[in-house]
């Protein structure tokens, strides 16, 4: 996305030959797999790939994989690199950071504003020797954002989202749940599932498709086959949001 950081700030890439960037969705980047191989496939075999993209990395890996690329899937690495290489703070130290500050902070590197998200956890704590503050959120698509900021010097020290893990608390389910009052049908959902795949019906075989409730909403659980990958889709019923994208080789 346009807020990546990869060996930004830090020396983690400063022994490479070269380095160029292509920028990805910040969002659903698994919808544009494709389109971002045809981009990296615009450069020699002799580059390596460096991906952070999420659920979205594992997919385009293995298909830069087969056109013959070198690629690794290094996830948070830039994070966890910065984390390890700070210097720590010290128990006993104090917060030159307020708590407000810290959620300022926050909120201000996503884009957003304090009255666009809901608070659901903000506190000091030690971490390995580092005084932090461990802000969470979430949005009004129900993105939950993690942080956590150095309480002496306003480093961002991490952060990432989750999709799943925050549903706010809704009415009891009385109906039988075989169908969501709105959004996608069954046949929608699996139609999505495969677009994203870039598989049509007649490539897969299915294991799964079912309507589920999960943390108070409904869901549709996905799984097929294509050869001897497996792939496991979870769709929010209601939006159509992928909540979840895994493909594994089958043993």
């Amino acid at each position: 996305g346009e807020r990546t950081h990869n060996g930004v700030g830090n020396d983690l890439l400063d022994t490479a030959g070269s380095v160029e960037r292509i920028i990805g969705p910040s969002e659903q980047a698994f919808c544009k797999v494709d389109e971002m191989l045809e981009c990296c496939k615009e450069y020699s075999k002799d580059r390596l790939f460096l991906l952070s993209l999420g659920i979205a990395a594992k997919f385009l890996a293995e298909k830069l994989f087969l056109e013959g690329y070198r690629v690794i899937d290094i996830g948070n690495l830039d994070m966890e690199y910065e984390w390890k290489a700070a210097p720590t703070s010290g128990y006993g130290t104090q917060a030159t950071i307020t708590l407000e500050d810290a959620k300022t902070l926050a909120i201000t590197h996503t884009g957003l504003q304090a009255s666009q998200v809901t608070m659901k956890k903000a506190e000091l704590d030690y971490d390995d020797g580092r005084l932090l503050y461990d802000i969470e959120f979430y949005t009004a698509d129900l993105k939950e954002l993690n942080y956590e900021i150095d309480a002496v010097t306003g480093t961002i020290i991490q952060w990432d989202f989750d999709l799943k893990n925050y549903v706010p608390a809704v009415s009891p389910d009385t109906g039988n749940n075989t169908k969501p009052a709105s959004g996608l049908s069954m046949e929608d959902a699996k139609a999505k599932a495969l677009s994203m795949a870039g598989l049509g019906s007649a490539d897969v075989r299915w294991k799964k498709a079912k309507l589920d409730r999960d943390d108070g909403r409904q869901v549709y659980e996905l799984e097929f086959y294509y050869g001897n990958l497996e792939y496991e889709v979870e769709l929010d019923a209601a939006t159509g949001t992928v909540l979840d994208f895994d493909v594994d080789e089958d043993d």
